[in-house]
């Protein structure tokens, strides 16, 4: 019921513009976080005891973690938007998905 809500609500009121922009992102962005949740996680213990895989492992999650933080991004500024907070600046914006990155793949790293 609620994905067939807010169904209704993106295509009443999203231009047709900003959803062949967005959809693509925020579907890159759902297949990450499956691929983190069903085949990454899984797997996880068995690349975390072999010293030598671990540095795939992170970069793989780091990869993935920046297709999820684009979307966050860019549903982040259309919720300010609708609610008239202020949108952050550009150069916020721009390190967004990087920031994001270090902060799950290098933690204690980022300020």
């Amino acid at each position: 019921m609620l994905a067939q809500n807010i169904g209704r609500l993106v295509s009443h009121y999203m231009p047709v513009d900003l959803k062949d922009f967005l959809f693509p992102i925020i579907d890159e962005a759902r297949i990450a976080r499956n691929y983190i949740a069903h085949n990454l996680i899984p797997s996880c213990e068995t690349l975390v005891l072999e010293p030598e895989l671990q540095e795939g492992l992170i970069e793989e999650i780091r990869k993935l973690v920046r297709r999820i933080a684009e979307a966050d991004k860019h549903i982040c500024c259309i919720m300010q938007a609708v609610t008239h907070e202020p949108i952050p600046t550009g150069e916020y914006l721009q390190g967004y998905q990087e920031e994001i990155a270090s902060w799950v793949c290098e933690p204690g790293e980022t300020s």
